[in-house]
C-alpha cells in the first residue's frame, strides 16, 4: 500500500493525528509513505536496526518484497555508550574516554557485523554510528549522506498498544523524511 506524506496543521491539532499517521498504526501489511512522485525504482535502501531477532524476521520479510531485490541496503545501527556521560563528568583523561568510545564502536561494528551474518545479509552494507541527539536525526543524516531513497521502519510497539503508538522515533522518521519510508507491520513471531 502506498500513502502521500502526511500534512501537519489545525486538523492534527484538533484531532490528536493525521489521516497518515492513522493509516500507518492500523496498516497489516507493508506501506511506503510516498514523499514525492516515483521516478525510478528504489537503488538504495537504508534499514536502522537495533540488532534484535524482531529485526532478522523483518529483514527477511524485506528479502521477499520483489520490488526492492535489486536495491543495494545498508544496516545502520545507532550505539550509545553506556558511560559516555558518566566519563564526561569524571577525572577520566580524555586520551581514556576516547580509548573507551574507540573500543565501544568497535564492539557496536562486531556485532552489526555478526548480526548480519547471522540474519544472512552477507551482501548489505554496514554502518554504525555513535547517537548524538536523537536517533531519527541520525537516521535522517544517514539517509542523507548514503543518497538513499527509501528508509525501512516498523512501529517499535507489540500487541494493541504497538499497534496504536508507532513509537516517537518511528513516528519522527515518517514525518521528517525528506526519502520515502517503508513501515513493516507488527508481526507476531
Amino acid at each position: 500500500m502506498v500513502i502521500g506524506p502526511d500534512r501537519r496543521g489545525f486538523f492534527k491539532d484538533a484531532f490528536g493525528s493525521v489521516t497518515a499517521e492513522r493509516i500507518v498504526r492500523a496498516a497489516t501489511v507493508p506501506l511506503v509513505v510516498a514523499k514525492g512522485s516515483p521516478w525510478s525504482p528504489y537503488r538504495k535502501i537504508l534499514v536502522p536496526v537495533d540488532l534484535s531477532d524482531s529485526w532478522q524476521a523483518k529483514l527477511d520479510e524485506i528479502g521477499s518484497l520483489d520490488w526492492l531485490k535489486s536495491a543495494q541496503m545498508t544496516l545502520l545501527h545507532i550505539h550509545d555508550p553506556e558511560g559516555r556521560e558518566m566519563m564526561g563528568r569524571s577525572l577520566v583523561t580524555a586520551s581514556a574516554r576516547k580509548a573507551y568510545l574507540d573500543e565501544c564502536t568497535q564492539s557496536a561494528r562486531m556485532a552489526l557485523r555478526d548480526f548480519a551474518r547471522t540474519a544472512g545479509q552477507d551482501r548489505a552494507l554496514l554502518q554504525s554510528e555513535e547517537a548524538s541527539g536523537p536517533v531519527w536525526t541520525t537516521v535522517a543524516r544517514v539517509a542523507e549522506e548514503g543518497d538513499n531513497d527509501l528508509i525501512v521502519v516498523t512501529p517499535s510497539g507489540k500487541g494493541f498498544l504497538g499497534r496504536y503508538f508507532l513509537g516517537s522515533t518511528t513516528e519522527d522518521i515518517i514525518r521528517s523524511s525528506l526519502v520515502d519510508v517503508l513501515v513493516l507491520p507488527i508481526t507476531k513471531l
